[in-house]
Formats: structure tokens, sequence, C-alpha cells
């Protein structure tokens, strides 16, 4: 894997995501969580995991083993800005079982500003052109909406809550 290509990659899914945002007016209505890369193999896992681990590319690391693989939470030196707010944390995921992955940058995840409740974002999103669908995963259920190649996740937590949550109790 070139990792090389995240720069390239990260600014190229951060700017579709702004476009969404100004185009459906979710400036007020949602908060940037995290952006997720995925590796198609343990090499480039590895790659980019220790591209991570080298001075001035992130403040910490933590790896866990969800969902039969490895995925490691990087929080970043230099955050990624959003017109909805700093992204600070990189999900990195190993290869899934089923070998459907492919290297490079996935989705990015947000969560609902204060006061705003998820059913009504919902159907605000269900009313307009985009192709949005609610996703039941073991670990958490999400709703995705795709635009312009890419996915960009309604959660209910940001990653870095679930992770305290989940994994550090």
């Amino acid at each position: 894997m070139d990792i090389f290509q995240w720069p390239q990659e990260s600014e190229t899914i951060v700017e579709a995501f702004n476009k969404l945002v100004v185009e459906y007016e979710l400036e007020e209505v949602i908060i940037a969580d995290h952006i997720s890369y995925k590796c198609a193999d343990k090499d480039s896992f590895e790659g980019v995991r220790a591209f991570f681990e080298q001075p001035h590319t992130s403040k910490y690391l933590y790896q866990s083993f969800i969902s039969e693989r490895r995925i490691a939470i990087i929080r970043l030196e230099d955050v990624l800005a959003t017109k909805v707010g700093p992204i600070q944390y990189l999900e990195l995921s190993d290869q899934k079982p089923n070998n459907s992955q492919v290297n490079g940058c996935d989705h990015i995840e947000f969560v609902l500003a204060p006061g705003y409740k998820r059913e009504v974002f919902i159907n605000l999103i269900k009313s307009t052109d985009l192709t949005a669908q609610l996703k039941e995963r073991p670990h958490h259920t999400t709703f995705d909406i795709k635009y312009k190649g890419f996915i960009f996740r309604l959660t209910d937590l940001p990653l870095i809550e679930k992770i305290k949550q989940d994994e550090m109790t």
C-alpha cells in the first residue's frame, strides 16, 4: 500500500463531506467525529499503523480486536478541518474475515448536535434526493448516507466515547 495516498485521500473525502454539509444545510445539525481507513490486508494495516506511529503523525494509538479483526484508533496530530468541526480521530481497520475491503478512506462518521433528534434528522435526509439507509451491526447501528462515492455515517456516540464505554471497562 502506498501510504503517501493518505493526505490526498483524506482531503478528497473531507471535501465531499463539506459539500454535503453545505448543500443540505447541516452546519448546525451535525458534528464531525472520525474518519475511517480500511485496509485490504495485514501488511497494509501494519504499514499504515507504522506510519501513524512515527513522531509528529499521531498523539496516541489504541488497538483492539472488534468484529473478528484489528481496529486501531489513532488520535491525529494534524486534525482534519471540516465545516462541522475538526476530525481528530482515524479509525484504521484491518481486513474483514470475508476479505471484502480495499485500501482507502471509506467513510466519515458524525453525531448530531445537541438538541437534534435522530428521527427528525433521518426524516430530513429521507426527504432529499440522497441515498440513505439504516445499518444494524453487532457493534453499533448507524444511518448511512451515500454522497459523491463516499459513505457519511450518523452514529449515536462519538468514537472515543464508545471505546471508553465498551473497551475500557
